[in-house]
């Protein structure tokens, strides 16, 4: 993330738009995992963006998520009796 911060945000588009760091009316936005990406983008650089939208973002990871696991068991089970 600092590297699209430097070289992306503050140095290449600022300088082909001809803002500077303090005029930025960069916005980020994802869905899913780049949700979550410019989320935390949001937070870390909040001088580097005027507003993030996180779509489906997991942005509070569970550590050791064995529920998603039985999910996953129980939907490729369900796939495989119907082939």
């Amino acid at each position: 993330m600092k590297d699209f911060a430097l070289l992306l945000l503050q140095k290449s588009l600022n300088a082909r738009f001809n803002r500077t760091a303090a005029d930025n009316p960069w916005f980020v936005f994802g869905a899913s995992y780049s949700g979550a990406l410019s989320a935390w983008f949001r937070l870390k650089f909040p001088h580097l963006t005027c507003g993030s939208l996180a779509s489906s973002a997991v942005v509070l990871a569970v550590y050791n998520f064995t529920e998603f696991d039985q999910q996953v068991k129980i939907g490729v089970l369900c796939f495989l009796m119907h082939l």
